[in-house]
């Protein structure tokens, strides 16, 4: 039933958790015979023992991905297909929502390949490409130094989970695959306007307004070392350590740059640095958060942009401060209707030393409907191992990088509230 990678995202709940289940035993029945023999598992026993782990791995991720989906889906799905209507043909430019997956959108004859991940990285790392063939031959050698391109089918699956880590993400932002270094797209700057007219009256010409948008993939690079005993002592669990190591990485920086990018090259422009972006200061100098106002406040611009908010994204600091809110009472302060409805999430990567005034702790708080936002994302992925670089100090370096841009298809679709410092 499982042949393939799709086979595990086709099977219902219950037989992912009924097989998961029976793998576990299969597995430890082989470590139990060898522990009562008193011996080490056979070389077919280890083969067999990670073809199992594989098997696991795989079911893992399924019923994870099934029982629990990616949070900050907009209250309105509709609305987010809505937000694609500037892409002129979807089939040509695959623009994929929060909930849909890279891996979906592969040719079919590269979704059912029966490749492992687990066994590509432990290829890489170890050199030993056993039971692992297919994997190697899959991947794009660069160079001499070690490097090597990620197999697209092993490449989306990479992708995939770093877009399951990324906030901006979580909170709707679609992901636009690019098969090139630049992409050019269009969208609608200022719709025709109809008017009404009488009998024998001359309908007055308008036009729609268009602007180009075009991305640029730009390098996103993540560099990490490892103890080399680590490498020799880790066992199974260091390709999957390292791989969320690499994305939980590459995810956090997507974030800020879809934030706070600066749009100097080689860094893509993010939301806060957008031309046209209309924010709401707290005042002067900044301001506590005491109460929901602000946020109601943001919502109503976000409507009469004639958009519909579906999410807000803060600092850690500035959520605990929403969390204390308490009513005259004491009691803690009910969320009104239009704020509980919408996505709250939470990232490092929103600062707390921004400048407001005299204040030089403020942070920011951003409603708006995050459907907006556009990256940009090339398929590829590299993955290079520099032995030599750290040899003296007995560590191995892991080098992981992407291709990606940032693009704000409608700015007036925010509010951030900006100036917030603690109380």
């Amino acid at each position: 039933m499982f042949e393939t990678y799709a086979d595990y995202y086709r099977a219902p709940l219950e037989r992912l958790i009924e097989e998961k289940r029976h793998t576990w035993k299969r597995m430890d029945e082989l470590v139990q015979r060898a522990d009562a023999e008193n011996r080490d598992l056979t070389e077919r026993e280890k083969v067999r023992y990670e073809e199992l782990k594989d098997h696991l791995d795989l079911l893992t991720e399924a019923i994870e991905r099934r029982s629990n989906p990616p949070v900050g889906e907009p209250i309105s799905v509709q609305a987010q297909r809505e937000a694609t209507g500037w892409v002129r043909n979807r089939d040509e430019v695959p623009v994929l929502r929060s909930e849909e997956r890279v891996f979906d959108r592969l040719p079919e004859e590269e979704r059912v390949r029966p490749l492992s991940l687990r066994k590509y990285l432990r290829g890489i790392i170890t050199g030993n490409w056993e039971h692992a063939e297919e994997e190697r031959a899959m991947s794009g050698v660069l160079g001499s130094a070690g490097g090597y391109l990620v197999p697209t089918p092993l490449a989306a699956m990479v992708i995939d989970r770093m877009r399951n880590q990324t906030r901006v993400i979580q909170a709707g932002a679609q992901t636009v695959l690019m098969d090139s270094a630049t992409l050019k797209m269009a969208r609608v700057v200022k719709d025709a306007a109809p008017t009404w007219i009488g009998e024998n009256t001359t309908v007055a010409e308008d036009q729609i307004e268009l602007e180009q948008l075009e991305f640029v993939a730009q390098t996103l690079a993540v560099l990490v070392r490892v103890p080399r005993t680590l490498l020799e002592d880790a066992g199974s669990l260091l390709e999957e350590t390292l791989l969320n190591s690499l994305a939980g990485a590459l995810a956090v920086e997507l974030d800020r740059v879809a934030l706070y990018g600066s749009g100097v090259a080689p860094e893509p422009q993010g939301l806060m640095f957008t031309p046209g972006l209309t924010t709401l200061p707290m005042g002067e100098n900044g301001a506590p958060l005491t109460n929901y106002g602000p946020l109601i406040e943001a919502v109503q611009k976000v409507w009469e942009a004639n958009h519909t908010p579906n999410a807000y994204i803060m600092a850690p600091r500035t959520a605990a401060t929403i969390a204390g809110f308490t009513a005259t009472d004491g009691q803690p302060l009910q969320a009104p209707a239009v704020i509980a409805n919408l996505s709250a999430l939470m990232t490092n990567q929103v600062p707390t030393d921004r400048t407001q005034g005299t204040a030089n702790n403020a942070s920011d708080l951003i409603v708006g409907d995050f459907t907006k936002i556009m990256i940009g994302m090339r398929r590829e992925i590299g993955i290079e191992l520099l032995r030599e670089r750290y040899a003296d100090s007995l560590q191995v370096g892991f080098l992981a990088w992407l291709r990606a841009d940032v693009q704000v298809a409608q700015v007036d679709a925010f509010a951030p509230v900006v100036g917030i410092v603690p109380a």
